[in-house]
């Protein structure tokens, strides 16, 4: 930051999976793209990392992983007394990642989003205001129509789109 004030937290980034023919994705597998939290310095909070995109094409797909794209939460305002800490980051469970506890006097960061709420909560205000959390990013499958097979838990929640085959 140019005049003091915590590093907002990294984006999640973009996972793109392609098949001419299937694409197989096991229960056991985690496949993420989760913002980072924001960083607590010596005056406001860091805001979260916006969660990324995980994209599968293919004609065929069968999923039972887990898909993550949640964003990360904001760090706490650092006032004049105490510490403040770091946002946490996108959570692998479909949960807001938390954010920071602010110093005394200092506002607290906000959550990230996820599968229930996308948006970012904002930081809580002080002499020192906490960073706002990171929106969630997105899920996306694309299949030929009926040819998905999915028991795949997704946060935030997935979208479908039909595959157009020339």
């Amino acid at each position: 930051p140019a005049d003091g004030g915590g590093h907002g937290g990294g984006g999640g980034g973009a996972l793109q999976l392609v098949s001419a023919t299937s694409i197989t994705v096991e229960a056991s597998a985690l496949l993420r793209a989760q913002g980072a939290g924001g960083d607590e310095q010596d005056d406001a909070g860091g805001g979260g990392g916006a969660g990324g995109a995980l994209l599968l094409e293919a004609p065929t797909l069968a999923l039972s992983g887990s898909f993550q794209a949640n964003g990360g939460g904001g760090a706490g305002g650092e006032a004049f007394f105490g510490d403040a800490s770091n946002g946490e980051d996108g959570r692998d469970d479909g949960e807001r990642a938390g954010g920071g506890g602010g110093a005394d006097g200092a506002g607290d960061g906000g959550q990230g989003g996820a599968l229930a709420e996308l948006s970012g909560s904002n930081g809580g205000n002080g002499d020192a205001p906490g960073g706002g959390g990171g929106a969630a990013g997105r899920v996306r499958f694309v299949h030929l129509a009926g040819e998905l097979t999915d028991a795949s838990t997704c946060s935030p929640a997935r979208t479908t789109g039909d595959l157009a085959l020339r």
